[in-house]
């Protein structure tokens, strides 16, 4: 049985109640958290990191990602189904399921597994849902019946006009302009850049100049020297900037949001 994945900016209780209720529902379930440390509140962070994580999944997974500021207003629940080629194997198709909230959260994702249809959720069928726990009462049931085989249009109707998230990035000859997207435990700075973009202009082993600091752009951490800045492309496929054993985001003074500039 393909497994259900959770994300969100929770902590360590929320979680547990959401796996609750959908082995109630599901007996069998597999439970995987991606995280639950989503920087609070920041959907653009959860949205980055569900892209990443969700093409290693399995065909049928079901992913249920919750950050959600507007819990209880008039913002949507959602259900998505994304079909495509399966990237972690490099061939045959896959389909997989994106549950949460209306707010950008899980489009990035869906869209990189392939085409995607968006059903808004019939909430009326959760009379009693809290107004301040939907990942509870709305996202972990929803999930949990599609793990179990229930067609997705059964759960609500096909919308068009959904929230779109897009990682900013802008591009001229000499210089690209990005924003760091998530800052991992290493002090790692993840930005929206696309690492083909730079490897087209840049060769492993030259230097670059980000954000008025010369780095050298390396194919890993351990070619530059302890303490020494590099520009890499991490596992993620994006412009990395990180340091040989220490933490580049205190080096470089960045945090989530913030602009990056690359210069050739």
């Amino acid at each position: 049985m393909p497994p259900i994945t959770l994300l969100s900016d929770f902590g360590q209780f929320y979680p547990s109640i959401m796996k609750g209720v959908i082995l109630n529902i599901n007996h069998h379930a597999a439970i995987v958290d991606i995280t639950h440390s989503v920087q609070p509140q920041n959907i653009r962070e959860g949205a980055f990191l569900l892209m990443c994580a969700a093409p290693y999944f399995p065909s049928g997974t079901v992913h249920i990602a919750v950050v959600d500021p507007g819990v209880g207003t008039s913002r949507r629940a959602i259900a998505v189904e994304a079909r495509g080629h399966d990237r972690a194997r490099g061939y045959g198709l896959i389909n997989q399921y994106f549950v949460g909230p209306d707010n950008g959260i899980l489009i990035p994702a869906a869209r990189r597994t392939g085409e995607i249809t968006v059903y808004a959720i019939d909430e009326s069928d959760f009379p009693d849902a809290s107004r301040t726990f939907h990942g509870r009462d709305i996202f972990a049931p929803v999930g949990a019946l599609l793990s179990k085989g229930h067609a997705i249009n059964e759960l609500g109707t096909p919308v068009d006009d959904y929230k779109i998230i897009d990682f900013e990035m802008s591009l001229e000859e000499k210089r690209i302009r990005g924003e760091v997207i998530y800052i991992d435990s290493f002090g790692n700075i993840i930005t929206s850049i696309p690492g083909s973009i730079v490897a087209e202009r840049a060769r492993f082993g030259s230097d670059l100049r980000v954000n008025g600091r010369t780095m050298r752009f390396l194919q890993t951490y351990g070619l530059a020297a302890g303490g020494e800045p590099l520009a890499t492309i991490g596992s993620h496929q994006c412009l990395e900037i990180a340091m040989n054993r220490r933490s580049a985001a205190m080096f470089m003074r960045l945090s989530v949001g913030d602009r990056v500039e690359v210069v050739f």
